[in-house]
């Protein structure tokens, strides 16, 4: 019973879409390494928001960035 449970709440979680991710999160997602971005300049990471020791890096943020990066392409 116990697992069955654990399993419905992690599918669930997975569902839920989320408002920020952590830098590993978030490279993953767009497919760099986690030493790609920090090899990056800072004017070329998207911004990132601290919580107490944990580094993320929200939707907006993340949005805002591919922006960027788009207009820099085209430039």
């Amino acid at each position: 019973m116990a697992a069955k449970l654990g399993t419905q709440l992690s599918n669930h979680l997975q569902t839920v879409e989320r408002g920020a991710f952590s830098i590993p999160e978030w490279c993953a997602s767009i497919g760099i390494s986690r030493a790609f971005f920090y090899k990056l300049p800072l004017d070329q990471r998207p911004t990132v928001i601290k919580l107490g020791r944990r580094a993320l890096i929200t939707r907006e943020a993340s949005a805002e960035w591919q922006e960027r990066m788009m207009q820099q392409a085209q430039s």
